[in-house]
């Protein structure tokens, strides 16, 4: 009877089969060598459907848990969540004690936070006494200010027409305009190997 059947007549009969466990598909192989790899695929396909019929249903028991779960994935963005956390608690003393301990003006890092310097333009040095500073992984602080301008909120309950992120600048161009010290904007600036 296996001379008149086709490969295709096979791979379904075994298909049909109510049980595709190891038996039956020892049995189909060695009744048809020329199709174990066939017939192989075709019993992971098959066991891959039968573990998604089994699958329990995706609908959560507990609308509130998943409304609650929606609400924190959509707050969530790209590269920001740990550090924005950080620069939120910079605000006041905080953020005037991290200024102190960089030797930078208040400015500099407001320009960080508001994401005002163009990314490839601040010094590795900096960036690294930044995340030391703050206590950020520096993988955090890097992706953080990769993100796009932030518009302050402040701004939007201020402005009659809805308000737009500022043009960044290079980190250069923010320290030459920034009141400090010539010594300090050439340390800032100067990046050690």
């Amino acid at each position: 009877m296996s001379g008149t059947q086709t490969p295709d007549d096979i791979l379904y009969a075994f298909a049909v089969e109510p049980d595709h466990g190891p038996g039956t598909l020892r049995s189909y192989m060695e009744r048809h060598p020329e199709l174990a790899h066939e017939l192989l695929d075709l019993a992971h396909e098959l066991r891959l459907v039968q573990v998604d019929l089994e699958a329990p249903d995706p609908t959560p028991d507990d609308p509130a848990k998943a409304d609650a779960a929606w609400e924190r994935f959509m707050a969530c963005s790209p590269g920001q969540q740990g550090t924005e956390e950080v620069f939120t608690r910079l605000q006041g003393k905080a953020l005037a004690k991290l200024a102190a301990d960089l030797e930078v003006p208040r400015t500099i890092l407001a320009a960080v936070r508001d994401r005002l310097v163009a990314p490839s333009t601040y010094p590795r040095h900096f960036l690294r006494q930044l995340a030391e500073k703050m206590g950020v992984a520096l993988a955090a602080l890097h992706g953080y200010v990769r993100m796009p301008p932030a518009v302050p909120a402040q701004a939007a309950f201020k402005a009659a027409s809805k308000p737009s992120a500022q043009q960044q600048v290079s980190f250069a161009q923010l320290v030459a305009d920034t009141e400090m010290p010539v010594a300090r904007k050439e340390a800032l600036l100067h990046d050690p190997a």
